[in-house]
Parts: C-alpha cells; sequence; structure tokens
C-alpha cells in the first residue's frame, strides 16, 4: 500500500513540475519572420510541393522546428499555418524569441518597488528605440500599468555609461529635481534654466552637478537646448557618490523629432514629457534591454 501511495505521490509531482516548466506566463516562445520581400510557405519540405499561401515581409509564425529539406540553400523552418503545417525557407525567413511582456507582478517583486510607489521603466531590446511604461502602485498596494509611451536612448543603447560612451546607464536610479524653460506643475524641486545654467562635465568638485558658471568646454549649457529641456528631471546615475569620468548630464526629457537616439538620456515625446513632470514624485527609473532584466533591480 505504501509503494501505491508514493508512486502516485512521484507520479503527481512529476506533472506538476512538468506544468510548472511548460508554463506559459514563464517560456518564452519562438516565431518564424519572414525577411524577404516575399516566399512560398508549402506543404512539405520541398519548393517543389503544394503551395499553401505566399507570405510577405514582417508576418510571423509559429515555430515548430528546422528541417534540411531538400532543394533548401539553408533548409527550411517547420510552421504552423491557421490549422496546418507548412515550410518556409530559412534563407527567407528567420527565427525569432517572442519574451512575455513585462508584467505588473515582476516590478512588484523589484528591490526599487520597495523604495517607491512609482516606477519607470524603460525597455530599449539592444536598439536606440525603448518602450517606456509608468507603473504606480495604489491606496491598496498594488502595482499597475498607468501609461505607456515611446521613447529614445542613448546611441550606444542601454549598458555600462561613462564620459566617453553614447550609452544610457543600465540599473534603477532615482529621478530627482526637475528643471526646464518652464514649470508645467512639478510635484518635485524645480529650478528654471537660465543663460549661466549648466551641467558640469568639468573634472573636478563640480562634476556631474548643476553649476551657474561656465567652467570648461565639457560642461553642456542647458539653454542650448530650449526644446529638449523644455521639461526634464535628473537621472540620479553617478551621484552617490560622484566618481571622475563615470558619467554625467543624464536626463529624462523632451525627444528631438530630428533624431532616433540621445547622447545617453532617456526621451519621450513633449506630451508624455509634461504628464510626467506633474505626475512624478519620488519615483525611480529603470533601464534595461529585455523585460527579464527588470527583476534584477
Amino acid at each position: 500500500m505504501k509503494r501505491i501511495i508514493l508512486g502516485i505521490f512521484i507520479l503527481l509531482l512529476s506533472v506538476g513540475s512538468a506544468l510548472l516548466v511548460s508554463s506559459p506566463a514563464q517560456a518564452a516562445s519562438k516565431q518564424v519572420k519572414i525577411t524577404d520581400s516575399s516566399t512560398y510557405i508549402n506543404q512539405k519540405a520541398n519548393p517543389n510541393s503544394k503551395r499553401l499561401k505566399l507570405a510577405k515581409k514582417g508576418q510571423t509564425y509559429t515555430y515548430i522546428s528546422w528541417t534540411k529539406g531538400k532543394g533548401y540553400a539553408k533548409g527550411a523552418n517547420k510552421i504552423k499555418v491557421g490549422s496546418k503545417t507548412g515550410y518556409v525557407s530559412a534563407k527567407a525567413s528567420k527565427v525569432v524569441t517572442k519574451t512575455a511582456p513585462l508584467s505588473a507582478t515582476t516590478v512588484s517583486k523589484t528591490k526599487t518597488a520597495k523604495k517607491t510607489k512609482q516606477i519607470l521603466t524603460v525597455q530599449a531590446n539592444n536598439t536606440t528605440k525603448a518602450t517606456v511604461i509608468l507603473w504606480q502602485k495604489d491606496s491598496k498596494k498594488k502595482w499597475k500599468k498607468v501609461r505607456t509611451m515611446k521613447g529614445i536612448v542613448g546611441k550606444g543603447g542601454v549598458g555600462t555609461a561613462s564620459e566617453s560612451s553614447t550609452k544610457t546607464p543600465k540599473g534603477s536610479y532615482k529621478l530627482g529635481f526637475a528643471f526646464g524653460t518652464s514649470n508645467p506643475g512639478t510635484k518635485v524641486p524645480f529650478r528654471k534654466i537660465k543663460s549661466n545654467s549648466y551641467w558640469s562635465g568639468t573634472k573636478g568638485k563640480t562634476y556631474n552637478t548643476w553649476q551657474n558658471k561656465y567652467h570648461s568646454k565639457n560642461d553642456e549649457h542647458l539653454a542650448s537646448y530650449p526644446s529638449q529641456y523644455q521639461y526634464a528631471m535628473v537621472i540620479e546615475y553617478n551621484m552617490h557618490p560622484v566618481k571622475q569620468g563615470k558619467g554625467s548630464a543624464f536626463f529624462l526629457h523632451i525627444d528631438n523629432k530630428k533624431y532616433t537616439y540621445t547622447l545617453g538620456c532617456v526621451a519621450v515625446p513633449k506630451n508624455d514629457m509634461k504628464y510626467l513632470m506633474k505626475k512624478l514624485n519620488g519615483a525611480y527609473i529603470i533601464n534595461v534591454n529585455k523585460a527579464s532584466e527588470v527583476k534584477q533591480y
């Protein structure tokens, strides 16, 4: 009897483990994306077999497996086509991994969530274009998505920042005081830009701080960017403590529509930045490449 009970227990444990491993919420799914302008999907792993449909560039299909096939230069990807399966040339398509989108549950479990009620996540996916999301903890202590916006990051992407790089600093940082040419009604301290307003890149005591006078050519003249810095907030990277050469002048500000990147800052459209200026109070920003990296911070 004990052996039967033990056997049932092991079976249930195995089934439970399998369900846990294959949970859709945790697993990443693979898809096949068409890269040629158009290509046929065939019934068999042979380009001369019956054609199921004409696929166009950018279309995606659920990936099943790869096979050498017959008559393909780089083999074929077996895919799902509606209720059927088909084959598409691996030369005319590529396999991409689709990961689960960032969730409120993931955000709520971060170390940053213990410090604040507002988190701005910036997910760049190893490009200069980013998805920026504002999350907020409500009165019931539940984290919710408040606003999603398009953003851009440094020319070098998100990574290890320094004075000589164009990367947006990866990690979690507090959003400090706001500044700009006008104040839309911030809840945090605000500094108005004047003709003598600079952000110091000069090594020494002034490095990575706001200054009201020019020190060297390494200083950024804030008044020279009235459009981008109409509304802006300081990203407190390399500030507690300040380390020489590790990077200076990292802000959250309005984007410049002429460019698809910044020199290290995070930029969003004007209406979104105005909204954030009025909404944020004691918020943190988390800059990452993948949604799965957010849990590290």
